[in-house]
């Protein structure tokens, strides 16, 4: 078993105003979210931001999403995790903003394969 401390997300992740796939477990891995940081670009207005966490087989839909219509201001960061998310061969994270190309997404963690 090797467990690898990594950042998690694609280089310069940016949230679209359709549903964005942040990151996916890859095969025969087990990952522990340990940071889920969004940060609002935009130096002079707040824009809404929703994620979802999504089990492998399932869809994007009202009962994955941890957060719903979340309002960030500008300049403003939010931490997302309270204690670590595990999640199994498959899962992803998802978000849609309200605007594209203002919220940045940074997601560290420990993929264990």
């Amino acid at each position: 078993m090797t467990a690898t401390i990594k950042s998690l997300e694609t280089a310069s992740q940016q949230v679209g105003v359709a549903d964005t796939t942040l990151y996916t477990v890859p095969a025969s891995t087990t990952t522990k979210i340990e940071s889920f940081v969004l940060t609002n670009t935009s130096t002079t207005t707040s824009y809404v931001v929703s994620v979802h966490k999504v089990k492998s087989g399932d869809a994007v839909a009202d009962d994955t999403k941890i957060v719903n219509a979340l309002s960030i201001p500008p300049k403003g960061s939010v931490e997302l995790i309270q204690r670590p998310w595990l999640l199994s061969t498959g899962d992803f994270l998802s978000a849609i903003a309200d605007v594209a190309a203002k919220i940045t997404v940074h997601i560290s963690g420990i993929e264990v394969t």
